[in-house]
């Protein structure tokens, strides 16, 4: 890993450490999240820097794309799945979906907080499928080397087990945990800290693939 690569890793976990304590210590201060640093909640600095971190290894990937001229439709799919991302965070799609599912495939149901439970099973189990299918694309086509591929997949293994894997455990209706009790708030900030993380070693992953690309077109 060089030097500018490093940099770039730190400072991306550095800040998605800051946003946890800044979390952490509306607990400590005042027994509940600060509202614009709650890790559990839509439209704050959070959620934000989380969009921000997928628009950044979308653009990273379309850059690559440009820079070396790559006739390739999947890393342009890949890109635009980070986009996807971004635009999921910016406006909550994921919630809003959660929300359709509920009133439609489980009306009448008694499960606590079903919204919150049926998008990752109906909507994020799924979509991990197809991301897998795309990445099994890109290593066909040779298009990352196997270091780059195993870094794209723990990124988005790290990612899903915060927003799916996390969500179906905290509101599965066979363990109820209230969302009042500590194990909940634990589980809560375990959730987005991985998500963030996540994202952070999407936009990393994304960088030195610009650069190897790069790289590569400069060889020949």
């Amino acid at each position: 890993m060089n030097r500018p690569s490093r940099l770039l890793l730190s400072a991306l976990v550095g800040i998605d450490l800051l946003l946890l304590l800044a979390h952490v210590s509306g607990f400590v201060i005042r027994g509940e999240a600060f509202l614009i640093f709650n890790l559990d909640t839509e439209a704050n600095l959070p959620t934000w820097w989380s969009s921000t971190k997928f628009a950044m290894a979308g653009t990273l990937m379309m850059v690559m794309v440009l820079r070396t001229e790559l006739r390739k439709l999947t890393p342009i799919l890949l890109g635009l799945l980070f986009f996807a991302f971004s635009l999921d965070e910016a406006v909550s799609l994921h919630e809003r979906l959660g929300h359709f599912f509920a009133d439609h495939v489980a009306t009448g149901s008694t499960m606590r907080r079903k919204d919150a439970f049926l998008w990752p099973v109906l909507f994020g189990i799924p979509a991990l499928l197809c991301i897998g299918i795309v990445f099994r694309w890109l290593r066909k086509e040779g298009f990352m080397s196997a270091s780059l591929w195993r870094d794209f997949a723990i990124a988005i293994v790290v990612l899903f087990t915060g927003a799916v894997g996390m969500e179906i455990v905290a509101f599965n209706p066979l363990v109820s945990i209230p969302q009042t009790s500590e194990v909940y708030q634990v589980l809560a900030a375990l959730e987005e800290m991985l998500e963030h993380v996540g994202a952070s070693l999407l936009v990393w992953a994304s960088y030195r693939a610009m650069v190897q690309g790069s790289l590569r077109r400069a060889a020949f």
